[in-house]
């Protein structure tokens, strides 16, 4: 079931709740006080298999630098939602 948060924080506070266990968290590469990628550090802390993908419109090599594991994808602004979902469904599986 989607869960949407409006900041980092909230995210946080989602995520960390009791019973709350993601498969996935799609987050903006640049945000208001902190980064998705810190966003995504932080998450794994309590999930450490949480499957991330990160999205971004800005072009610029540092902004997609260290996206390469296993558990960090990335979508490049603008997408359509077909170009979404199925980025979706191949990191799920």
């Amino acid at each position: 079931r989607p869960v949407l948060a409006d900041s980092p924080a909230s995210a946080l506070e989602i995520v960390w709740g009791p019973g709350n266990q993601p498969d996935l968290v799609l987050t903006d590469m640049v945000m208001p006080g902190m980064t998705g990628r810190e966003l995504a550090e932080c998450l794994r802390e309590r999930h450490p298999g949480i499957e991330t993908v990160f999205m971004s419109g800005y072009i610029a090599n540092s902004v997609h630098e260290g996206i390469q594991t296993n558990r960090e994808h990335f979508i490049q602004k603008p997408f359509t939602p077909p170009d979404l979902v199925d980025k979706l469904r191949k990191v799920l599986g």
